[in-house]
């Protein structure tokens, strides 16, 4: 599927407090590449290649490989536009579940229970983008921490 279809289909995804605050960007470069997702028109989560590095509000993070897959970001959204909410949060890819946050299917009891986690069994990766989707409808965001090295990572949120 070409970038710009899925970019569109995962945009009408999200959930009606997200739209036009939310953006998906991918860019290739002659050694590997990177997906980012943008809120308000500042990067706070994205993906890069090689080495498959994360980047939570621009602190990075190693990426494991979980069960060979590798974990990027554009395959989340693929996964997450062609399969159903609740087999995307309870995927064993932890992109897939957190880009399954932003999602309009995702409501209110899901959001509430992703929220009431205790803050280390969620990866940074997700508290970030549940963090994006609670601003986004006027609450509070959940704290987002680092779970290699519990640097609390903050954002000026708008």
């Amino acid at each position: 599927m070409k970038w710009s279809k899925l970019r569109s289909l995962f945009i009408t995804h999200l959930a009606p407090e997200l739209q036009g605050r939310i953006d998906v960007h991918a860019a290739s470069y002659p050694s590997g590449g990177r997906t980012w997702l943008s809120f308000d028109g500042h990067e706070i989560v994205c993906v890069q290649a090689p080495g498959w590095t994360r980047q939570v509000f621009r602190h990075s993070t190693c990426a494991d490989l979980h069960e060979g897959q590798t974990l990027q970001l554009g395959d989340a959204i693929y996964t997450l536009v062609h399969t159903g909410i609740d087999d995307c949060l309870s995927s064993d890819n932890p992109l897939v579940q957190a880009v399954a946050l932003l999602d309009r299917r995702c409501g209110k009891r899901r959001l509430k229970a992703w929220a009431d986690l205790p803050e280390p069994s969620m990866p940074s990766f997700a508290a970030a983008l549940l963090a994006a989707r609670l601003v986004a409808g006027g609450q509070p965001p959940v704290p987002v921490v680092c779970e290699h090295c519990g640097q609390t990572l903050s954002h000026a949120w708008p």
